[in-house]
């Protein structure tokens, strides 16, 4: 009482940060026990550094001294590994995190173009996660700065940026506008080489408001610069946006021609994941014409790729779509594919699920602040192996409830509770399986928290291994410091 009444709150955030090697990388556990630090080892980030050398995320081994800028340093740091969790895991909440970091590091840097590239990386990520507030959001504010700053190549790129989010909302007539100032400035600059891309997303748009001849006429022009370059994919998808455009003309047949000549490309350039999506398209075209074994020929080589790969998301449409081809010819099969579909919708729903519960806690933490003010939080830090060692040794009586550990609090006479005398037993869900997944849920909806204060400087971590009193003692300390 006396604590909480020298504070107006204090909140003890009881962190156990895992470490369990069968469910991290060696990256994940280093950048881990980097953020949990106040101050960060300037050993421990070039030891970072060289494993995203050597996993290619970094272009050249990068190694500080030091005397580095340390806001700088590790503002570079968080946009390697926000390009990690991007690129290699395609964690999306963890390059949010990682995102947000490097741009709370760089703005106390100072430095504008890290910043934006922290922007970026966020406004990406919450798109591929369906939060388009949130990403419009940081587009905007990248916008803003490019502004200041008079970047015309990234003004093109926010633009174009906001252009797609835009069109994602459904709001098409900023959609348009959005584009047309990114087509607009993209046209001034000496390096034309993104007009490309802009004539795609402009064509894309006008297609989605139903205005053809003009959308048809933007995908010509990507063709035409995409193929100048010699670039094949981007070709290829050129190709099958302008395949789209005569499908939703009714012009079956140049559809159909442009659909088998991205195709080809691609798998010229061996692009399997675009490959997947264009036969499940060609798929689609086929079933609605009717033409069933074309259909199903093109859904067989879309699944067995996505199966290949682990495209889960291009995998479940795939198997709704057989579901349907296959319903009048054989039904039973028909219901496999459709119940696979079902169990796949509700994985990619689960990892929705945890995603929002991620940003949630945050928004509570957000609302407890404006409540009341919050002085400090401490995180009890204690390594999984020393909790999973503790826990599964524990053995407990059923009769009176007192716990033992089979190693550090042996009771007198083995197996026997010294209390009652009942016959001692360890708990069903007291074994290593079960403690490595509750350790995961927590790291996955708890543990971003910590994030949250530690970039207001007021998360303080306390070494929750050693005695409780020791512990206790600590903690005391810090609240009264």
């Amino acid at each position: 009482m006396a604590i909480m009444k020298t504070y107006r709150i204090t909140m003890i955030l009881v962190a156990l940060t895992w470490t369990a090697a069968a469910m991290t990388t060696p990256i994940d556990s280093l950048y881990r026990r980097i953020c949990s630090t106040p101050r960060a080892d300037i050993g421990e980030v070039n030891r970072l550094l060289m494993l995203l050398d050597a996993d290619g995320i970094t272009d050249s081994l990068i190694q500080h001294d030091r005397h580095a800028p340390r806001e700088g340093m590790m503002a570079a740091t968080h946009l390697y590994m926000a390009d990690y969790f991007y690129d290699r895991q395609a964690d999306m909440t963890a390059t949010i995190q990682a995102a947000r970091r490097a741009e709370q590091a760089a703005r106390r840097a100072q430095d504008t173009l890290r910043i934006e590239e922290a922007l970026a990386y966020q406004a990406v990520a919450a798109s591929r996660m369906g939060q388009i507030d949130v990403a419009l959001k940081a587009t905007k504010e990248e916008l803003r700065l490019d502004s200041l700053s008079g970047q015309r190549p990234n003004l093109a790129r926010a633009y174009n940026t906001l252009a797609g989010l835009s069109l994602q909302a459904g709001r098409t007539d900023d959609a348009r506008l959005y584009v047309r100032k990114a087509i607009e400035i993209e046209r001034t600059l000496e390096d034309t080489s993104h007009l490309g891309v802009r004539y795609g997303l402009a064509a894309e748009i006008y297609a989605k408001t139903g205005e053809l001849d003009r959308a048809l006429d933007y995908a010509l022009q990507a063709y035409a610069i995409d193929r100048k370059a010699g670039d094949r994919t981007k070709t290829a998808r050129r190709l099958s946006q302008m395949a789209d455009i005569y499908a939703q003309k009714g012009d079956h047949r140049q559809a159909e021609r442009f659909y088998l000549r991205s195709i080809d490309s691609l798998r010229a350039a061996d692009e399997r994941k675009s490959l997947a999506i264009n036969l499940k398209q060609l798929g689609q075209f086929y079933a609605r014409q009717q033409r069933w074994k074309e259909s199903r020929q093109a859904l067989t080589e879309c699944e067995q790729i996505c199966r290949a790969t682990g495209n889960y998301y291009t995998l479940q449409q795939t198997c709704r779509l057989m579901a349907d081809v296959l319903a009048g010819e054989n039904p039973t099969q028909a219901i496999a594919y459709l119940q696979e579909a079902l169990q796949l919708t509700d994985s990619l729903h689960s990892q929705r699920a945890e995603d929002l519960a991620v940003e949630l806690r945050k928004s509570q933490a957000e609302a407890l602040a404006e409540i009341t003010e919050i002085d400090k939080v401490l995180e009890i830090h204690v390594p999984d192996e020393f909790i999973i060692d503790r826990i599964t040794n524990r053995i407990v009586c059923p009769k009176c409830g007192a716990s033992y550990n089979a190693v550090s609090k042996r009771p007198k006479v083995e197996g026997i509770c010294d209390r009652c005398g009942s016959k001692l037993e360890a708990r069903a869900d007291d074994n290593r399986e079960t403690l490595i997944e509750r350790l995961n849920v927590y790291h996955k909806m708890t543990e971003p928290l910590k994030d949250y204060y530690a970039d207001q400087g007021k998360l303080v971590v306390i070494d929750g291994s050693e005695s409780v009193d020791d512990v206790t003692v600590k903690v005391l300390e810090t609240l009264r410091g």
